[in-house]
């Protein structure tokens, strides 16, 4: 099949919003976004042997790259509206994987009321750049920045299933037959908190996905709050079957150390935390520390002991 037929596989269903004038099929997208909104765009490349297994089934792949991108939008807030994807896959890729990614892919556009409107397609190594655009309210969003002394600190939904995961489905590691597809969708069907996100923007201070780990992601917002943080370990939601696995310590470390788990960490200001708790999130979220004025990011065990997180979280270029 030539690349034009491999589009309309990609593109087999188009979407339907109102705010799109001009989609896939020409040389630029034409959209008309909301009257007094500001745009959010995020970008990210998932690359077959680095942020995920390259043997994996393409509607998983196609799902992962899409959630990931729009965790983005969560953590600021957002609400994404429409996506662009530059896929690059080995010249011998079967028509049925293409379908297969394509049903991926539009299953989570369908879920969020998006609409891919362009992109472009190549041959080589398989990798997978998507662009989100959303929009934001004028004056407000969730940034790395806000964060002040004495504000709460709060985690969505569990982490560190992500980072178990990715040691089961390289042969790192066995886990018990009860955990393995409970771990495989934490790894290739993270829940972006977009909904989440947009509730977050009348109470946080400061928000992240946790995408490179809570250590290397909550240290983002310190650096840019300029402020320090006390995090106590027997707080932090720990993934189901972590703890079955690894055992207490070793699961505290992975999930504070583990990246991919795509929850948000945010922070509230003290006066507002407990209203924002009655207030119902649109999703589970667990106070686990506090922002403090020591530059200093500090995970304290059950005992006062400082835990030793040098090594954390995911670094891209090593």
């Amino acid at each position: 099949m030539n690349e034009f037929d491999l589009i309309d596989i990609l593109t087999l269903k188009p979407g339907s919003r109102l705010d799109v004038e001009l989609g896939v099929g020409d040389d630029a997208a034409i959209v008309t976004p909301p009257e007094s909104s500001r745009l959010a765009m995020a970008t990210d490349t998932l690359v077959a042997g680095i942020h995920f297994f390259s043997d994996a089934p393409a509607y998983d792949i196609a799902y992962r790259s899409l959630a990931v991108n729009l965790s983005d939008m969560a953590a600021m807030g957002a609400t994404p509206a429409w996506v662009t994807m530059s896929l690059t896959a080995p010249k011998k890729t079967s028509v049925k994987w293409f379908r297969e990614f394509s049903n991926g892919f539009r299953s989570l556009l369908q879920k969020h009321d998006l609409q891919l409107v362009g992109g472009d397609l190549c041959h080589g190594s398989l990798s997978i750049t998507i662009q989100v655009i959303g929009f934001l309210p004028k004056n407000i969003a969730l940034l790395r920045s806000g964060a002040k002394v004495g504000d709460k600190i709060f985690v969505s939904g569990d982490i560190g299933g992500a980072a178990l995961a990715l040691k089961m489905l390289s042969g790192q590691m066995e886990v018990s037959e009860n955990y393995k597809q409970i771990l495989y969708n934490r790894f290739y069907y993270p829940e972006p908190q977009v909904e989440l996100g947009k509730f977050l923007l009348g109470y946080a201070s400061s928000a992240i996905d946790i995408s490179d780990g809570l250590a290397a992601d909550l240290g983002h917002i310190l650096k840019k709050s300029g402020v320090g943080a006390e995090v106590y370990t027997n707080k932090l939601p720990i993934c189901k079957g972590l703890k079955a696995e690894l055992g207490t310590n070793e699961a505290c470390l992975l999930a504070i150390s583990g990246g991919d788990d795509y929850q948000v960490c945010f922070t509230v200001p003290k006066e507002l935390s407990s209203e924002m708790v009655r207030s119902d999130p649109p999703c589970p979220v667990v106070e686990i520390g506090e922002i403090t004025s020591s530059n200093m990011l500090k995970f304290i065990d059950i005992d006062g002991n400082i835990l030793d997180i040098s090594s954390a979280g995911y670094h891209h270029f090593n």
